[in-house]
């Protein structure tokens, strides 16, 4: 009776159990949008804890056209790149499949930091800010930013472990001036 039961158990999970994981796509943080910026910064992201891994905020589900872009501060011109994923396209990048666009309008959104730090340490500057307009099929959009997790689109081998296997390396700034990136996120449908 007990394996029946232990049988049960584990059928009412897997169906409980979203296809995406427990948290599904609330395990991202919300992208903070440029309209509604208040006193806040934006997105903000230590270098130190996200080196070696990523860092992902969900735009929102979107569908049709829009005016889409982000700008992005990176205090000490970090090798990062910058990119806008669709949902299938996120989940490839996490687990090390190959990846890209689904919109080509999407690709301008695109920024290697590489191609730009030297230029921007140059001249003190460290926001860059893309924008562009794409007609998007309905699907959750993700801004994604790489600091070191993927160094192609194409397939390879990824270390799939977690932001909490960092905080174990991780030692709390205790001043202002730590390297750090933000990032802030502008969507508009067209009046």
């Amino acid at each position: 009776m007990k394996i029946i039961t232990n049988i049960v158990v584990l059928i009412v999970i897997i169906l409980i159990l979203p296809v995406d994981g427990i948290a599904g796509n609330h395990r991202y943080n919300t992208c903070v949008d440029f309209d509604s910026l208040s006193d806040s910064a934006g997105n903000y992201m230590d270098l130190d804890l996200y080196d070696g891994y990523f860092y992902v905020c969900k735009i929102g589900y979107i569908e049709g056209e829009v005016t889409l872009g982000w700008d992005v501060k990176n205090s000490i011109n970090a090798n990062i790149s910058i990119i806008v994923l669709n949902n299938d396209n996120l989940n490839n990048f996490i687990s090390g499949n190959s990846y890209g666009h689904s919109n080509m309008d999407l690709a301008e959104l695109y920024l290697d930091w590489r191609t730009v730090g030297l230029f921007n340490k140059a001249n003190y500057d460290d926001i860059e800010n893309k924008e562009t307009t794409a007609d998007l099929v309905g699907d959750n959009y993700y801004l994604v930013i790489n600091f070191g997790y993927r160094t192609t689109f194409q397939e390879e081998e990824v270390n799939q472990n977690n932001i909490f296997d960092n905080l174990k390396y991780y030692n709390s700034p205790t001043n202002t001036e730590s390297a750090y990136v933000t990032t802030i996120v502008d969507l508009d449908y067209p009046d």
